[in-house]
């Protein structure tokens, strides 16, 4: 859908992300007062719960590209709101995804690269790919430090996001512990560990030719697509990291299908899931040859800056922006 001539929001399409946040808080509301039990009819609510929280963690990646509103106190407003949703603070998102991870994907001093697991079977690299956490929490605190030093917008967002989760944590567990780490807390937790693992799932095995385009596997089901915000189109997102969500479908037929490897576009989610992760789930090239045949390897991270900040992203990544002054 196109961007919005007048009212609140760029774009129509953020209606869906606007009722998947109401679905989500009214799901937290619903158990937190009727508390269904969880091993009867309680149990499809609280894994919609963890679903809408993984949607939430996939919409706050599409806030810290794309702002949502066309006022900029709304996209303030908004940070608070999706960081309830989310479970985290939205800003921290910046220093390792559109820093760390877009401007130096499957580098050294990208925090989050694949090549940190090296295990056969692929479903243990995704249960325990997430070990990068360490080394992100110590990059982020660099980088928020820097922020607040040069009197940054990015820092004084941080800590109004973080003050208002820890109150609203401590209030809940204040008034209901038990609820709130079940229904709130464990959510919380499944929606960051998911889309921690979609970024493992669309970038291992893939080539390290970053100013090509077989650097990012891409989920093309429409099912997926539509509910998780079009976060399966990975390819044209780090090419053009600014554009709105709901365009991306279109741009990756246009300027990425054409040149892609066949194997990095996968119709069927589950049915890739199932024999590239759980079973048979050998670890291997995006091409199908070994994985061991992948050029680089891996080694303690490498410093990146921590002096620039970010809102949100340019429409064009910087590999991108390489490309189009060649041209």
């Amino acid at each position: 859908m196109g961007e919005a001539r007048r009212g609140v929001l760029r774009n129509r399409a953020d209606v869906r992300t606007l009722g998947f946040a109401a679905c989500f808080f009214a799901l937290v509301v619903v158990q937190l007062v009727w508390r269904p039990p969880l091993l009867g009819w309680g149990a499809p609510l609280w894994c919609a719960t963890c679903l809408f929280a993984f949607i939430g963690a996939v919409s706050t990646h599409n806030v810290i590209h794309s702002p949502m509103f066309t006022r900029p106190w709304m996209n303030d407003a908004w940070r608070v709101v999706q960081t309830l949703w989310y479970g985290q603070p939205v800003s921290l998102f910046v220093p390792v995804h559109n820093h760390s991870h877009h401007k130096h994907a499957q580098t050294r001093k990208d925090l989050t690269r694949t090549t940190k697991v090296r295990h056969r079977w692929q479903l243990v690299n995704l249960l325990t790919g997430i070990q990068w956490q360490k080394a992100a929490a110590r990059d982020s605190k660099a980088y928020f430090t820097e922020q607040a030093r040069r009197g940054r917008k990015v820092a004084r967002l941080f800590r109004v996001e973080s003050v208002v989760l820890v109150v609203a944590y401590l209030a809940l567990l204040a008034i209901d512990w038990k609820g709130a780490l079940v229904y709130v807390i464990v959510p919380h937790q499944f929606g960051a560990t998911c889309i921690r693992g979609i970024n493992f799932l669309q970038h291992d095995g893939c080539a390290y030719d970053l100013d090509g385009y077989d650097h990012s596997r891409n989920f093309v089901g429409s099912w997926f697509n539509w509910l998780f915000l079009n976060n399966g189109y990975h390819t044209i997102h780090h090419m053009r990291p600014g554009l709105h969500w709901s365009v991306l479908a279109d741009k990756h037929a246009e300027l990425v299908a054409p040149h892609i490897h066949p194997a990095l576009d996968v119709p069927d989610f589950g049915a890739w899931m199932w024999t590239h992760i759980v079973w048979p789930g050998e670890r291997r090239r995006f091409d199908g040859a070994p994985w061991e045949d992948m050029p680089g390897g891996d080694g303690p991270d490498e410093p990146w800056s921590f002096e620039l900040e970010e809102l949100y992203t340019r429409q064009f990544g910087p590999r991108e922006e390489r490309r189009r002054k060649a041209s």
